[in-house]
């Protein structure tokens, strides 16, 4: 394993780690000190199989019952959490958290379902009892009765981790609870969804988006995110039918961190009308991504921190563009806003003793 990069052997022993310990890993000396995980099957990924979530038969530790692993990210479910690692691109950082089920069913456990076609092989040492042969892996796994009447589905789709909750009829959806440890804090942001502050980033769960299927047809039923103390939160909901299943489904919409060698903090965040995502906040990376053509594509000089605004599309896979702005001193970026046109506003900070508001162009330049 390479001693300057978090690789996915890594980034998955921290998350068992982080699992064991209740920790998060921010760093590659507590990841190496771990059990690496497994690595994913070249065989599978050459044919193009999705291999989801694959069953635990020994491969890593017995807590986890299921795992799904990728570039830079790895899940593992266990019956009373599901961690999540994560790392950052160009650094040795990572981070692991756990999302936990609050005042859960301890009898329910995680069962994978929609099993996906073929096996997966681990041939790993000369060691043939360690080897393990024909494991099964599943589309979803499902979490029946994780509180009174409501199950738990989740689902690993490109490196995100998707999970809706089906509420039979005559069940509370105030009973669920959730939490995520690990983190550096919740909130709600301006478009409702919540947004988990890690060392190394944010990750953002898209807004509820909560129905009923009534008639053959799907009845929207308002819901929001509800923070509880302790990085904890639920879920509220508007008027809906109580003799009806319910289903709450929120969920990563997409993960993504955007940064360079050293240090950004990212303070605002907007979304506009097509799901384009716009971040504004301060960064003392010389090497910090922008695209050709900005406004200012180098910043960052002498490890003064710079302004950054940059526009995300919305699978999160690409910069639409991505600008520097500042100049000899230290400039803090703390807020973006944007109009019905595109154009981004962000208001920065020079000083403590001054601030201005600047605009950034929807090109970018």
């Amino acid at each position: 394993m390479p001693g300057h990069k978090l690789t996915r052997f890594a980034i998955a022993a921290a998350a068992l780690a982080a699992l064991l310990t209740g920790g998060a890993v921010t760093d590659q000396s507590a990841a190496s000190r771990a059990r690496p995980g497994p690595a994913l099957s070249t065989a599978a990924k050459t044919a193009g199989l999705a291999l989801g979530f694959v069953e635990n038969r020994g491969q890593v530790d017995a807590r986890a019952r299921y795992y799904a692993q990728g570039d830079r990210y790895a899940f593992y479910v266990s019956q009373r959490e599901v961690m999540l690692a994560f790392e950052k691109q160009k650094s040795a950082r990572g981070v692991a958290l756990a999302l936990r089920f609050v005042g859960r069913n301890p009898r329910s456990q995680p069962v994978g379902t929609q099993r996906a076609p073929g096996e997966v092989n681990y041939l790993r040492g000369n060691d043939r009892t360690a080897w393990r042969t024909g494991v099964r892996h599943f589309r979803e796994i499902v979490y029946r009765n994780l509180w009174r009447g409501i199950d738990l589905r989740l689902r690993e789709r490109s490196g995100a981790l998707k999970y809706e909750f089906r509420v039979r009829p005559g069940a509370s959806p105030s009973d669920i609870g959730l939490a995520y440890a690990g983190g550096q804090g919740l909130r709600v942001d301006a478009g409702g969804a919540l947004v988990i502050k890690t060392a190394i980033g944010s990750l953002r769960d898209s807004a509820p988006v909560s129905y009923q299927e009534i008639s053959g047809s799907r009845v929207p039923v308002q819901s929001r995110y509800v923070l509880k103390r302790g990085a904890r939160f639920g879920f509220a909901l508007g008027s809906y039918r109580r003799d009806r299943a319910l289903v709450i489904d929120p969920g990563i919409q997409y993960t993504t961190f955007l940064g360079g060698s050293s240090h950004e903090i990212a303070e605002g965040i907007a979304v506009d009308a097509n799901g384009n995502a716009y971040v504004a906040g301060s960064t003392q990376s010389p090497d910090f991504p922008t695209r050709v053509g900005s406004f200012r594509r180098t910043g960052a000089a002498n490890n003064f921190g710079d302004v950054f605004v940059s526009k995300l599309n919305p699978a999160g896979t690409a910069l639409v563009y991505s600008t520097f702005l500042g100049g000899s001193d230290f400039e803090f970026g703390r807020r973006i806003a944007i109009d019905g046109s595109g154009n981004a506003y962000s208001r920065v900070r020079r000083n403590p003793r001054t601030s201005r508001p600047l605009r950034a162009l929807s090109t970018g330049r």
